[in-house]
């Protein structure tokens, strides 16, 4: 009988021994204290063109952009983040859904377009970006805050598009019917 209590008794103080170097050392957590934007994107965007019909009637199309197709750059020294390619004319930036994700998971935040108030950033609501517009990164431990400054560009006239306008009003140069100059000596 003493024999087959021996192996039974063994693995209990094995058990015991091994049970008592679990330390409480791991209930330490650290918290990075770093924070950064590390990727922005944007959303599909409506169009809003105007057309002119043959009869002269205006009418407003509305179509969409996909804001996956135009890169932003993400300047981490200047905490800047911006489109190098401008949208197109006519797309509206003051309703747009975009996707932030900041490093380490902080908490992004925007400011308000009127107060110095922040609110959290949620994936589903639209921010209005006809304006540059602040967004702040809070670490996770709570400590830092860091700021970009997001401009969304966007074309100010329609492409291949020229407007006419007569600008001479002054009787002097209205009567001018042909001109023509010539390079003397660094002047005209």
């Amino acid at each position: 009988m003493k024999n087959s209590l021996m192996p039974i008794a063994v693995i209990l103080s094995a058990l015991f021994v091994l049970t008592s170097c679990l330390g409480d050392d791991d209930d330490d957590t650290v918290y990075p204290s770093d924070a950064a934007i590390t990727a922005f994107s944007l959303g599909t965007l409506n169009r809003y063109i105007t057309k002119t019909s043959s009869t002269g009637a205006d009418s407003v199309v509305k179509s969409t952009v996909s804001g996956s197709s135009y890169r932003l750059y993400i300047d981490q020294i200047n905490r800047t983040i911006y489109n190098p390619d401008s949208l197109p004319y006519g797309t509206d930036v003051k309703h747009v859904v975009c996707s932030i994700v900041s490093k380490n998971s902080g908490t992004v935040l925007i400011k308000s377009l009127i107060s110095d108030t922040l609110f959290y950033y949620s994936s589903t609501d639209s921010i209005d970006f006809s304006e540059p517009r602040r967004i702040a990164i809070n670490s996770l431990d709570g400590k830092n805050f860091v700021y970009y400054t997001v401009n969304i560009n966007v074309h100010k006239e329609e492409a291949d598009t020229f407007y006419w306008q007569n600008i001479a009003t002054l009787p002097d140069i209205t009567s001018v019917k042909g001109m023509k100059a010539i390079p003397n000596g660094g002047r005209i």
